[in-house]
């Protein structure tokens, strides 16, 4: 709703986190509606509740996130989160 608070969905981490290598949300029927590559997980980057620029409705959606670690090796991390407005 744009206050500033939880208006965004993205993967933190800390200082063994490189970087994000892929976050992926689907909505409920399997679709991907936002992909993120290559990003810093510190918050600054993510999802905004948006598909093709227009809000989603509320719904569960599942999301999938691998991030790089600093020794080289990555880890995968998955969920859903519930889009609220």
């Amino acid at each position: 709703n744009g206050d500033g608070t939880n208006d965004i969905f993205t993967a933190y981490g800390n200082r063994e986190v490189k970087r994000v290598s892929r976050l992926l949300i689907y909505d409920r029927w399997g679709d991907a509606v936002w992909q993120g590559v290559n990003f810093q997980a510190d918050g600054s980057y993510g999802w905004d509740g948006l598909f093709r620029g227009q809000p989603m409705q509320p719904g569960v959606m599942a999301w999938i996130c691998e991030v790089e670690l600093i020794d080289g090796s990555t880890q995968k991390f998955a969920g859903d989160v519930t889009l609220i407005r």
